[in-house]
């Protein structure tokens, strides 16, 4: 079970981590919209959003050349109840989800 835990992880970093192309995708994605598909957030962006912060507990600064990737994070976190929970008693930093 850890196995497979541990493969799942690797390979999910792994298609974020080694696409040279990460942000064009993502741009293209979304277009001009501040979130993925919309104008507002829907299901996906909370999705996107943690697998850029897995990479973010590998390293830190690992999304720093990457402007737009950086600014979606930061519309994410900025939602007003996503931005409650990440300030409360009850988020759950570690592990992180399905990861």
């Amino acid at each position: 079970m850890i196995e497979g835990a541990l493969g799942d992880l690797r390979n999910g970093v792994s298609r974020i981590a080694h696409n040279e192309k990460i942000e064009e995708l993502q741009s293209e994605f979304s277009g001009d919209k501040p979130h993925l598909q919309h104008s507002k957030p829907l299901h996906l962006d909370p999705m996107f959003y943690e697998a850029l912060d897995v990479l973010h507990y590998v390293e830190p600064t690992c999304l720093a050349a990457f402007l737009k990737l950086s600014q979606f994070m930061h519309r994410v976190e900025d939602v007003p109840n996503t931005k409650a929970y990440m300030e409360s008693d009850r988020i759950i930093k570690w592990p992180p989800n399905r990861w």
